[in-house]
């Protein structure tokens, strides 16, 4: 239960920093009068890249104190969770430019 309580509250800031940079990118585009497009796509990846990037080093940084505390199956968890966005996109990015070409 503790493992399910500790993966749920890392999902759950994941889920409210990719909302946040929804609001946040669409915020910043909005003013232009640009109400769609490449721009507002643009902008809201940005924002969920430096949201990740924030969030994936906030586990890594916990990666390393479960280490030193010898919790090895919530540093592994965490290890998971840090790289499972880009082995995903990396997965996606295979298969758009191999297998479809």
């Amino acid at each position: 239960m503790n493992l399910l309580k500790h993966i749920l509250v890392r999902a759950c800031i994941l889920i409210l920093l990719s909302t946040v940079s929804v609001v946040a990118g669409i915020i910043m585009v909005e003013p232009f009068g640009n109400e769609g497009g490449f721009g507002t796509i643009f902008a809201v990846m940005v924002w969920f890249l430096i949201f990740y990037s924030i969030w994936s080093i906030g586990l890594l940084i916990e990666i390393y104190t479960l280490h030193k505390q010898g919790q090895t199956t919530k540093r592994n968890c965490n290890l998971v969770m840090v790289l499972i966005l880009p082995i995903l996109q990396f997965f996606r990015l295979l298969f758009l430019e191999v297998i479809l070409l």
